[in-house]
């Protein structure tokens, strides 16, 4: 994933104590559970084979990434908690690993009329960091934002290529039910909202939410290099919990 080769890349190595390093080398994968072969890869055209009864899962995590995948009767039924970071978020020589969403999330502001921007940027001065959280059930952030129902077909495409540009990060089949609840969740339950800054190049904050998804960026510290991005699902991490 040339995404995720960003994201080490431009990881600095250093030690904070206690055991705590950070740099391109320091990620592990774990396993939970027993390993099964996906179906796409075990099956031939006609075979039979014994369904896969346990769940298991793994990831891929480190200071500034976090890939989790679930699998149950051998088929991925989750990939999130989706997590990437980039601090610096702006590397002289190896770019900006989270710029693509970033600048798709400041062109959808920029393409605001007055008052649906009056709309997004009403959620209060920028947090610290994404609210989301940390545990197998998302944080929703609090209402407020512009609904998806009031933006034009444009902007409507502006806001379907946040969530789908990092969808696209996985194989297709891997996330063909999270795009299939995308498609059909009602605009009016669909929100894209920002803070601080609306510009890029100043602390900011954005999000998009709705009743399946919730995806958070945070670049809010005054320096304006420490970037968050996570991706979560309301109800389908960590299945078995």
């Amino acid at each position: 994933l040339r995404r995720v080769r960003e994201v080490l890349a431009v990881e600095p190595t250093s030690d904070r104590g206690r055991g705590v390093r950070t740099g391109p080398g320091e990620y592990w994968i774990r396993f939970y559970g027993t390993p099964v072969p996906s179906r796409s890869t075990t099956e031939e055209p006609g075979q039979e084979r014994e369904p896969a009864s346990d769940a298991w899962a793994w990831r891929l995590e480190g200071h500034h990434l976090s890939l989790n995948v679930a699998m149950v009767d051998g088929l991925v039924v989750s990939v999130t908690p989706f997590f990437f970071g980039a601090a610096p978020s702006t590397h002289a020589e190896l770019g900006e690993p989270l710029a693509l969403d970033d600048t798709r999330a400041e062109r959808l502001l920029a393409s605001l009329d007055p008052i649906q921007k009056a709309a997004a940027m009403g959620i209060g001065p920028a947090p610290a960091d994404v609210r989301s959280g940390t545990g197998s059930r998302p944080k929703m952030p609090r209402d407020g934002g512009v609904k998806a129902a009031s933006l034009s077909t444009a902007q409507k495409a502006e806001l379907d290529a946040l969530i789908v540009g990092l969808l696209d990060v996985w194989p297709a089949g891997s996330t063909d039910h999270l795009r299939k609840r995308w498609k059909q969740t009602d605009s009016e339950a669909i929100r894209f909202a920002w803070a601080g800054s609306a510009r890029r190049n100043g602390p900011h904050y954005w999000r998009v939410t709705s009743p399946s998804l919730v995806l958070e960026f945070s670049n809010s510290s005054p320096a304006v290099n420490h970037a968050h991005l996570v991706l979560r699902t309301t109800d389908d991490e960590f299945p078995g919990r």
